[in-house]
């Protein structure tokens, strides 16, 4: 049997050489994959921030706008003496009062003064737990656009009233506000019983100050309050995950605050006022605007920071972000975390509508 000449296997030194230069690309191909999944995550988490941004101000914008809308109704019979008796009535079990709707359309709240829920109203006093510290809440008051009727005439002791469009009536929650109004006057009552499918009757409690024809109009009172809190979620390191919250008034049966999380990854909210001093826009934080004063707010600048839900830099974030003129930095008071969550700033400015007139 002859054999094969001139073949032979690697030598030690090129199996080692071999080796080494499979190792070298195994190291490359698994940066390259590494610097590829890192971009992905920074470039998703900056698309997630930027719609967290964007939307959490177009939700703010919106109803800061509509504040103190009140449909048909003045604020005052007397057009020309801006100090007449609102048309707008509360009613309530213990009797009527007059509710001065435009000067408490909108109110502020700065977490980081001292006792700043003393003397506020129950719906605030509710929440005040669950409001991360540092942060603003903003209450705005307004009715909504879409209007129904009642199904017939509505007497002063009636107690309940019944709406042609049933939709409507599922959208008030117990313990939520309706306004009956027939543009002449307007009474606002809170609504003592669930919901149901399809509508169903709407009771209160208390004396109306007056009866309502049946052409009267029925539109749900707005009472949004909007803070940063605490979700029930956590990042791999144990740091919870904050968003953006709403809460209306509404209670449960044990009388806790019903709340909604509209977006996650909202750190912060800053609130700045602003009043026209004699044709110059002065802005002060709700820490210094009095109760009575909130009644000349014209302006707000808003001011969100949304940070992501993951882990995204490779380095703890320092930097110091301004929110409608509120610097927030990394240590101190009103601080952001110190972690390597991505964050991005996002301003604006808002005009009240119903503020240009006191009709």
């Amino acid at each position: 049997m002859r054999h094969a000449s001139g073949q032979r296997g690697f030598t030690l030194v090129e199996l080692m050489i071999s080796l080494v230069l499979s190792m070298l690309a195994a190291i490359g191909v698994i940066g390259l994959f590494s610097s590829q999944h890192q971009t992905f995550r920074s470039t998703s988490a900056i698309s997630d921030l930027q719609e967290t941004g964007r939307i959490a101000l177009d939700i703010l914008s919106r109803d800061i706008r509509m504040a103190g809308y009140q449909g048909c109704t003045r604020h005052q019979p007397d057009p020309n003496d801006p100090n007449s008796t609102s048309q707008i009535s509360l009613v309530t079990a213990a009797g009527t009062v007059e509710y001065p709707f435009r000067d408490v359309a909108i109110r502020g709240y700065d977490t980081s003064a001292p006792g700043w829920a003393d003397g506020a109203d129950a719906d605030i006093q509710r929440i005040a737990n669950l409001v991360i510290a540092g942060t603003d809440v903003i209450a705005i008051q307004f009715a909504d656009t879409q209007e129904s009727q009642p199904t017939g005439d509505i007497a002063s002791n009636a107690g309940t009233v019944t709406l042609v469009n049933g939709e409507i009536s599922s959208q008030i929650l117990n313990g939520e506000r309706f306004i009956i109004t027939d543009c002449t006057k307007a009474n606002i009552v809170t609504r003592t019983n669930d919901p149901i499918t399809g509508g169903g009757p709407l009771t209160f409690d208390g004396t109306l100050t007056d009866s309502f024809a049946a052409d009267a109009s029925i539109l749900k009172f707005n009472n949004n309050i909007y803070f940063v809190g605490n979700t029930a979620r956590t990042l791999p390191d144990g740091t919870p995950v904050s968003a953006l919250f709403l809460t209306t008034g509404a209670v449960d049966a044990s009388g806790a605050p019903i709340v909604t999380e509209l977006m996650a990854g909202v750190e912060n909210i800053q609130f700045m006022y602003g009043r026209d001093l004699s044709g110059s826009m002065q802005f002060n934080s709700a820490a210094d605007v009095t109760a009575a004063g909130f009644s000349d707010i014209v302006s707000v600048n808003i001011g969100v920071l949304a940070s992501s839900t993951e882990l995204v830099r490779m380095d703890d974030d320092a930097t110091s972000y301004t929110l409608a003129g509120i610097t927030i930095a990394s240590a101190g008071a009103a601080a952001h975390g110190n972690d390597r969550r991505m964050r991005r700033r996002f301003n604006t400015a808002v005009n009240i509508r119903n503020r240009r007139t006191r009709l």
